[in-house]
């Protein structure tokens, strides 16, 4: 397998969503800190981003649980479809 050191900003705005939510593997948090070495709009969007995921972990903030989300799903289809 080829291992591959440089990613475009796409992929590395990709990498940094799932690094602020702990979903990263190690390798690609290994590149997307090589890119915002060299990428100077990347490092401003993984500061953000950072910052983001900061304010709304203090705030309490949490998402609707997926078991929930298909109840609702359930409840809007059902209505639309009367």
């Amino acid at each position: 397998m080829k291992f591959k050191l440089f990613v475009n900003c796409k992929e590395a705005g990709h990498m940094c969503d799932r690094t602020q939510y702990d979903e990263a593997t190690i390798r690609e948090k290994l590149l997307l800190r090589f890119h915002i070495l060299f990428c100077r709009a990347c490092r401003k969007h993984s500061a953000r981003n950072f910052k983001l995921t900061k304010l709304m972990r203090r705030a309490g903030l949490h998402t609707v649980d997926p078991n929930r989300k298909q109840v609702m799903r359930d409840l809007i289809e059902e209505e639309l479809s009367r």
